[in-house]
């Protein structure tokens, strides 16, 4: 008796551990027909993970998944964004989750996009991350773009002032100055020019140069190497007899280069000149302008410029006037603020006044100071 007692206990116990190990056991269906058995532990993030007495934990692509089954109740996340808890059973026609606060509902087996124990928290945390962390990236990249977007928007102001003064003594008391004080507005298409610039001299207490002359220059691109230009300036030579010299001209561009280290660019257009003489004389005429502007850095501590401008009057192509400006800069320390600058200026008139030199060509080497 004794035996029969101590047998039916033992078969029991089998027939409860077996049944025991059914229910807790959850199946996978694969699309290639194979079948893993196991206890599904999450599917977050494209992958489900179920552990197997075989191989431990399996990680497995959900785009591979056909369906699962599973006797637990499962929290369950849908590609529509909706979320149910309920007992999932896959079915050849769909995927199927029992008992849900809406009764049983099917949907497509790849409709399912998550799926975790109820209650079990670091999977539903897991999945909430990724959600948390791919809103994130987004949010960040739009961020990144408008504010790339205002800074476009807003442009960017800055400018310099050069001085420079030379003097002489003994046989010959000289002193002359050189200045120039200028401001630049950069945006994304467009360029505004604003400058002043004047050159005095003295020589054995009699003035010997008295010349200043401004203006301004704006470009507006059209296309990555077209742009317009418009650009005007007034100038006054004591020393040429020269009251009032008025420009106003326009037209179009071109750049060749437009690099970080290099930039080349060459106009054409036409204008407006206007000159007054202390003589009484006043000319108008139409012209023609061309002209070109080149930047080389040449090194990060050197950089090289050379402009040169032509006009000439439609009327009379022998009376042009051509304007050369070349100069260095090489900075003074680390910092990008203080540098000096070396060239020279050079304006030929084809026609000048009667007793005024054709060409007149200015040296200087000046303290420049740069401003953002």
């Amino acid at each position: 008796m004794q035996f029969t007692r101590s047998l039916i206990t033992v078969v029991a116990a089998l027939a409860i551990g077996t049944l025991s190990g059914s229910v807790r056991a959850d199946e996978v269906q694969l699309k290639d027909g194979s079948k893993i058995v196991g206890t599904i532990k999450s599917m977050t993030g494209g992958m489900l993970t179920i552990t197997t007495k075989f191989a431990g934990d399996l990680s497995i692509k959900a785009e591979e998944v056909a369906g699962f089954t599973s006797d637990r109740k499962l929290v369950v996340t849908l590609d529509s964004g909706d979320r149910v808890v309920g007992t999932p059973v896959y079915t050849p026609e769909g995927q199927k989750v029992t008992g849900t606060q809406f009764g049983d509902v099917t949907v497509k087996n790849n409709a399912v996009t998550g799926a975790w124990a109820a209650g079990d928290a670091p999977a539903a945390n897991a999945e909430a991350q990724a959600q948390i962390t791919e809103l994130q990236k987004k949010h960040n990249a739009e961020v990144a773009e408008l504010k790339a977007a205002n800074e476009k928007l807003k442009g960017k102001w800055s400018g310099k002032v050069e001085l420079g003064i030379t003097g002489a003594t003994g046989n010959t008391e000289r002193v002359a100055m050189r200045a120039r004080i200028e401001a630049k507005r950069t945006e994304e298409n467009e360029r505004l020019l604003l400058y002043l610039q004047g050159k005095f001299a003295q020589e054995n207490g009699n003035e010997s140069e008295n010349e200043i002359f401004g203006g301004a220059k704006l470009e507006r691109d059209v296309s990555p190497r077209f742009f317009w230009f418009a650009r005007t300036e007034l100038e006054r030579d004591e020393f040429e007899d020269l009251k009032l010299r008025a420009t106003a001209s326009g037209g179009m561009g071109y750049f060749f280069f437009k690099e970080e280290k290099q930039e080349f660019k060459v106009r054409a257009g036409a204008g407006v000149l206007h000159e007054s003489f202390d003589t009484g004389d006043n000319e108008t005429s139409l012209i023609g302008e061309l002209g070109y502007d080149y930047r080389l850095d040449v090194q990060d501590w050197l950089r090289f410029t050379h402009a040169m401008t032509f006009y000439t009057p439609f009327e009379d192509f022998g009376a042009f006037r051509v304007v050369f400006d070349t100069a260095g800069e090489v900075p003074l320390a680390k910092s990008e603020a203080w540098k000096l600058r070396v060239g020279m200026r050079n304006d030929y008139n084809a026609d000048p006044k009667p007793g005024i030199e054709s060409l007149d060509t200015t040296y200087f080497l000046n303290l420049v100071y740069n401003w953002e």
